[in-house]
């Protein structure tokens, strides 16, 4: 470990830290539920129902992902478990921070970028989000780095390294439209 990174690692350690804390504290509420329905079925249904926005309002790419990742934990009989279901919003949320601190640190510098960073770490709000099992917390992440791949590719020179940024940014702004509608207020 380099001690010139150690304040941003303290940053995501501390990002971490309160994704976790109280993470087993609710157990599923109605909204939630309407998710694990969706990561239940197979994922040809939900994508056939849930991507015209017939049968629910949000389209299927988080109840995909929702699906696969309860798959990982089915070896160990924890697939309807709370806690390691919330974990998959945790994580994003934590990557939501390092997104934080690359995209500031690009555009600002190091200051800036670790006070940002903490400020998204400790933000009540994105840490509620991060402990639901619903959409919101997976867009915003895919949101986060979009803006760091469009800030990438708008400031590297070379061609082959900026059409990677360019194609980064796609997949990831396509995952946040497919995760959640509202996703497309950031396009402007």
């Amino acid at each position: 470990m380099s001690r010139t990174r150690l304040p941003e690692l303290i940053v995501l350690l501390l990002a971490l830290l309160t994704r976790l804390w109280g993470l087993d504290y609710h157990s599923l509420w109605f909204d939630e539920a309407v998710s694990m329905t969706w990561a239940r079925s197979a994922p040809e249904y939900a994508w056939d129902s849930t991507f015209h926005l017939i049968k629910d309002k949000h389209p299927p790419a988080y109840y995909l992902l929702l699906h696969f990742w309860r798959e990982l934990f089915k070896p160990f009989g924890l697939e309807n478990n709370d806690v390691a279901l919330r974990l998959l919003g945790s994580l994003l949320g934590v990557l939501t921070v390092l997104g934080i601190l690359l995209l500031a640190r690009r555009l600002s510098g190091r200051r800036t970028a670790l006070l940002a960073g903490a400020l998204v770490a400790l933000s009540p709000a994105l840490v509620w989000y991060s402990q639901e099992l619903r959409m919101f917390q997976p867009a915003a992440t895919a949101l986060v780095w979009s803006a760091f791949f469009l800030a990438a590719a708008c400031s590297t020179r070379s061609r082959r390294p900026r059409i990677g940024w360019w194609l980064a940014l796609i997949a990831a702004f396509t995952f946040a439209l497919y995760s959640y509608l509202f996703a497309a207020f950031a396009l402007p």
